[in-house]
């Protein structure tokens, strides 16, 4: 119907009313053999089969749930559609019907593709081309500045985009600014995860939000510190941070660079092990800090709060003091909360964070809740990071390879004089396509996190190699092959046939 569009069980397929016109034709006129009637019902029978029928819905949305964007493989069954009406109209004398019926037709079919044109575009178009194009270009003169100033290898966070650059607070599922803009990031949004990421991000405080993303707005300094972020692009001052005002504010964003940022490989004498599933964001990360310095350290201290009429209240702090909050909540907040009694932000629902990063004025901090919301709390907890404890713990983490060299789908580090007692990590995502080699023997490295690689290194030189492969690589070209050969056959055989016939 017009300005349709597809939902999980009712699907759209944008041919127009002409294709419909034509399928219907098919099976009512007599210039096409029974032989084709058949194989088109058989058609119009595989193509409610492949959008109905679970299993095979499965299969092609290829083993994953889909969750949003239904029938992405719809242009499966346009093609049905197209192909059985085509043989409708390329019948001999397809337009042999009574003039008047034949300009009811061409009237309608215009109807029918310009009402759905004006319904849709309301639905895909957007009003604020020039607004984008002002935020693209600002934001790609942003990164080759920060190229320009820092020729390393690096990787960037940033407390708003493009959909919510007039108030950071607003909620979004914009997260593929560094795909757009080519820049590495923490931030992703895809279809298709790698989940062992995403469950890192939820474990060190960046929420995993349905099947698509974590949500990053806030920096978490601790969490980013871990990943390697050196930079942020942020609206808002960052405690700790330092911003660089020679690169200027683009699309309302400074850029600030972040002292405890661990390079993207170090090495150091830290050890591995299994970390309990109980521990809150910030007992997570301590742990994490811990075991690669190999020594008990504690960034992240507990505070104390106090509880008045739906507001919770900490006290006796320092006003450049970093504080986080992170709620458990049980269903979706009905009101925004409120922090400091003025700031108001979306909470507890879709695309929000869990973990929120806290001003501290007047040497407190308060965040409010309706009294509607309050029963939906099970737990609250204050924490703050302490810069001194950060800075001597990233401090020690700081020995990198001899040479270092990472690029998409290969990574090289040389150690030139290692001990055993020395472990090379990387927050390199672990995947089952990399294929990894020290000193030229293939090896199984230790997951440091679940989620990053830790190399235990040889007395003596070290050379580790990283190779991505994808994964399945030769059966999907074996089986493409298989297709493509099976495909010229059918033809072959056909155009065979064909001269037979016309001799």
């Amino acid at each position: 119907h017009p300005g349709a569009i597809s939902d999980r069980y009712h699907f759209s397929f944008y041919c127009s009313i002409l294709a419909a016109i034509g399928v219907i034709g098919s099976f009512l006129t007599k210039s096409l053999s029974k032989k084709q009637k058949q194989l088109f019902l058989a058609l119009l029978i595989l193509l409610i089969i492949i959008f109905f029928w679970n299993p095979v819905v499965t299969i092609f949305s290829l083993l994953k749930s889909v969750g949003s964007y239904w029938c992405r493989y719809s242009s499966l069954g346009i093609f049905i559609i197209l192909f059985i009406a085509a043989n409708f109209y390329l019948r001999p004398k397809p337009f042999s019907w009574h003039p008047a019926l034949l300009s009811i037709i061409v009237v309608v079919t215009i109807l029918d593709g310009g009402l759905n044109a004006k319904l849709l575009y309301k639905q895909y178009s957007t009003n604020n081309v020039s607004t984008v194009q002002t935020y693209a270009t600002a934001a790609e003169t942003q990164i080759q500045k920060l190229r320009q100033y820092d020729a390393e290898q690096f990787r960037v966070s940033q407390t708003s985009n493009r959909q919510n650059q007039a108030n950071h607070y607003d909620l979004t599922a914009n997260y593929n600014e560094a795909l757009a803009y080519n820049f590495w990031s923490i931030s992703g949004y895809t279809s298709s995860p790698d989940d062992i990421q995403r469950n890192f991000l939820e474990r060190i405080g960046y929420r995993k939000n349905g099947e698509n993303m974590c949500i990053t707005n806030d920096s978490i300094l601790g969490a980013d510190s871990l990943l390697g972020v050196k930079y942020i692009w942020s609206s808002y001052p960052i405690p700790g941070t330092n911003s660089i005002d020679e690169l200027g504010e683009f699309n309302g964003k400074k850029t600030y660079r972040n002292p405890y940022a661990l390079p993207l490989a170090f090495i150091s004498n830290g050890k591995t092990m299994p970390i309990p599933e109980n521990l809150d964001v910030f007992e997570y990360q301590n742990t994490l800090f811990s075991q690669l310095s190999n020594s008990e350290t504690t960034p992240y201290k507990k505070l104390t709060y106090s509880e008045k009429d739906n507001s919770f209240i900490v006290e006796n702090l320092k006003d450049n003091q970093l504080v986080y909050a992170f709620l458990t909540w049980s269903t979706d907040f009905q009101d925004d909360i409120k922090i400091n009694q003025s700031d108001s932000r979306p909470y507890g629902k879709w695309r929000s964070p869990n973990t929120i990063y806290l001003p501290v004025q007047d040497h407190r901090v308060t965040l409010s809740i309706s009294a509607s919301d309050r029963d939906k709390i099970s737990k609250i907890q204050f924490y703050t990071l302490d810069l001194d404890e950060l800075t001597r713990t990233t401090k020690n983490l700081q020995s990198t390879p001899n040479s270092s060299k990472i690029e998409n789908g290969h990574a090289e580090f040389t150690i030139a004089n290692a001990s055993s007692e020395q472990t090379l990590f990387t927050t390199i995502p672990a995947d089952q396509g990399w294929q990894i080699t020290r000193n030229n023997e293939k090896i199984t490295p230790e997951l440091f996190g679940e989620t990053f690689y830790a190399i235990p290194l040889l007395d003596g030189e070290n050379k580790i190699i990283f190779t991505y492969h994808p994964p399945l690589l030769l059966p999907g070209i074996i089986l493409s092959l298989i297709g493509i050969s099976g495909t010229f056959f059918i033809w072959h055989q056909s155009h065979k046939s064909r001269n037979r016939k016309s001799s």
